[in-house]
């Protein structure tokens, strides 16, 4: 627990309460690292909390904690870095417990009018791929997560692009074409990386697509009952496709013949 007296930064994002526990002159740097779309309560609202504080041993490294009597999600780190761990866990507790919106491990643009879905896990190469697209004209959407309210529409959920550099560090890049309202998605497309592959992808019927969303879902399991309807949503009103992709150029191309 925290040695010295804190504060507590209340937050509500997509229905879910968190509460940060932070020493007072690290408040500003953790205000800035709550979930996008957040909403200030009181601190005695929070039902999910969490700890950010000064590793005693370190000079200028943090730990988080989730739960006032957790273990550290990670090794002690630097500022920057812990922020991010923070700010990563904020999402996967709202992720997690979101209670009008399904969340899934994907990244979304709109191209040419059309809004894309990419679903994919960590390592996956989604970010390279939004940002392969972003560059070719696409409006931001999200690297991390497609969140679709209880009609299939998508929302903006627009942190910086965290890009893996070849050495495991991550540069992280702030898009200037950033959407700002929710759109119905028109494809889904589910790419797998696979170094000098070849796409060839093959058209999925809806509720084969469902079976794929479902794969990359965060609370599915949690929460059913509202998972499981709005995904079928997003699949009825979209067009899915699957495949396997060598660079990004592949996909790009192909996407700007369909979309024409």
């Amino acid at each position: 627990m925290l040695s010295i007296p804190a504060v507590t930064i209340a937050a509500e994002c997509y229905g879910v309460s968190i509460g940060i526990h932070c020493c007072p002159e690290d408040a500003a740097a953790v205000s800035t690292h709550l979930p996008l779309g957040c909403n200030p309560i009181s601190p005695m609202e929070a039902a999910h909390r969490f700890i950010f504080e000064a590793d005693p041993h370190i000079e200028g490294f943090y730990s988080v904690k989730r739960g006032l009597s957790a273990k550290a999600q990670a090794p002690a780190q630097p500022l920057e870095a812990a922020l991010r761990t923070l700010q990563k866990e904020l999402h996967i507790c709202v992720a997690e417990h979101a209670t009008s919106h399904a969340f899934v491990h994907a990244g979304v643009v709109a191209w040419k009018d059309r809004t894309i879905i990419l679903p994919g896990c960590s390592h996956a190469g989604k970010s390279t791929l939004v940002w392969s697209l972003v560059q070719a004209g696409a409006v931001y959407y999200s690297d991390e997560y497609a969140i679709f309210d209880e009609h299939g529409s998508v929302y903006p959920f627009a942190l910086p692009i965290g890009l893996r550099l070849n050495h495991g560090e991550r540069r992280f890049i702030n898009p200037d074409n950033v959407a700002s309202s929710p759109r119905k998605p028109d494809f889904i497309v589910f790419a797998r990386h696979r170094s000098g592959a070849k796409w060839r992808p093959r058209r999925l019927q809806p509720a084969a697509a469902v079976l794929q969303l479902l794969r990359h879902s965060i609370a599915v399991r949690r929460n059913p009952v509202l998972v499981l309807p709005v995904l079928k949503q997003v699949s009825l009103q979209s067009k899915a496709f699957t495949g396997t992709r060598g660079d990004s150029k592949q996909l790009l191309d192909w996407l700007a013949v369909l979309l024409n």
